[in-house]
């Protein structure tokens, strides 16, 4: 399906190269105000589904492989995502609330991967009627490897050159040059990093 841009909000700007239009196909979906969408040159895509709302900057870097993403934002959202990044078949962003997500360049996503950065839902305390889950930004460094199905969720950040195990749930902070999997994602060693070839 050829890029498709809806905008039923105002005062949005999409910037995507003409050269670029070609390569990418999806929807993208501007239902908000005083947004913006950038895409640098360079990236395809299968079938992108991009949700935007108000006051969201997106970025996509130049020669990112996109496969199926999914990006849902809602209101005062940042996402950039780095150059040439990769994500394999399907990868969802999800924002439901203000917060941001920074992606680096040289990732590599395995297929299924969820990020988050709200639960989506409130949690209160009854005492209080206080929420107490509140939405928290997410990070993730250069070259960093997320394995199959992994979860990202809310607040975590992850160091450059780390690798996630497959089916890992992943809160918190994990250090650069490491290796974390389970459910939650633990460190299970340190100073190790990846490459894409088999040697």
């Amino acid at each position: 399906m050829p890029l498709r841009i809806e905008d039923a909000g105002s005062n949005n700007t999409v910037e995507i190269p003409e050269s670029l239009r070609a390569s990418l196909n999806g929807i993208i979906h501007l239902t908000g105000n005083d947004s913006r969408v950038t895409f640098h040159a360079g990236s395809i895509s299968d079938e992108l589904q991009i949700h935007v709302g108000s006051r969201v900057s997106l970025e996509i870097g130049p020669d990112c492989r996109l496969g199926k993403m999914q990006i849902y934002t809602s209101r005062d959202n940042t996402v950039s995502l780095g150059a040439n990044a990769s994500f394999t078949h399907a990868t969802r962003l999800h924002l439901h609330e203000p917060s941001s997500l920074r992606i680096g360049s040289g990732v590599l996503f395995a297929d299924g991967i969820l990020i988050t950065t709200s639960d989506m839902h409130s949690i209160v305390d009854v005492q209080t009627g206080e929420r107490i889950n509140p939405s928290r930004d997410v990070t993730i460094a250069d070259r960093v490897w997320l394995g199959f199905q992994a979860t990202v969720l809310k607040g975590t950040s992850i160091g450059v050159g780390s690798i996630i195990g497959a089916c890992s749930v992943v809160s918190g902070d994990i250090p650069a040059f490491s290796i974390a999997a389970g459910q939650p994602a633990r460190v299970t060693r340190q100073g190790v990093t990846w490459r894409p070839d088999l040697i």
